[in-house]
C-alpha cells in the first residue's frame, strides 16, 4: 500500500507543478495522470476491490476539490472589483494626418520598413516603391490602417 500513496502522491505533485508553473498541458501532466492511474490500478490489483474504489473516491475527490479551491481564491485576485471609466482618446488620425507631405530623414534602411525622423520624432514607416538607403530624405505619401508609407523625396533644387 505505501507504493499506492507514493505514487498518487507523485501523481498530485506533477499535476500541481504542471498547472502553476508549467503553462499548457505536456509531459508533466501526463506524468501525472499516469500516476494517479497506475496508483489506482495498483491499488485495485494489489490490495482488492474496495481499497481500489477507495483510492479512487480519494483521488477525484482531491483533485476536484483542489481545483475549486484554487479557482475560486486565485480566480478573486485575476477578477477586478472595480469598473474603469477613465476614458482614453486613443483617436491619432488627425495628428498622423498632418504628416501627409511632409519631408523626414531615413534613420534606418527602408527595405521596404524601417523608421524615419520628421522634426525630432521617429515613425515606423513603409517605403511605398523600392528601397531607400538610410540617410536619404524621404516624403510622407499616404497613411492606411495605421501605416505611414513614404516615397524617396526629390532633391531640392535639382
Amino acid at each position: 500500500m505505501f507504493y499506492v500513496f507514493v505514487l498518487i502522491c507523485v501523481g498530485l505533485v506533477l499535476l500541481a507543478i504542471e498547472a502553476f508553473l508549467i503553462p499548457g498541458f505536456g509531459l508533466v501532466g501526463v506524468l501525472g495522470i499516469f500516476a494517479l492511474v497506475g496508483g489506482v490500478v495498483w491499488a485495485f490489483y494489489m490490495v482488492g476491490p474496495v481499497a481500489g474504489v477507495l483510492t479512487l473516491v480519494c483521488c477525484v475527490g482531491v483533485v476536484t476539490g483542489g481545483t475549486i479551491i484554487v479557482s475560486r481564491t486565485a480566480g478573486r485576485k485575476l477578477i477586478l472589483k472595480t469598473q474603469n471609466v477613465a476614458r482614453v482618446d486613443s483617436d491619432t488620425r488627425p495628428a498622423r494626418e498632418a504628416l501627409i507631405g511632409r519631408r523626414g530623414v531615413a534613420m534606418t534602411v527602408l527595405r521596404p520598413s524601417g523608421k524615419i525622423e520628421i522634426d525630432g520624432v521617429w515613425h515606423d514607416v513603409t517605403s511605398s516603391d523600392a528601397f531607400i538607403d538610410q540617410g536619404r530624405d524621404v516624403e510622407v505619401v499616404k497613411i492606411s490602417d495605421n501605416t505611414i508609407f513614404v516615397r524617396e523625396a526629390e532633391q531640392r533644387g535639382e
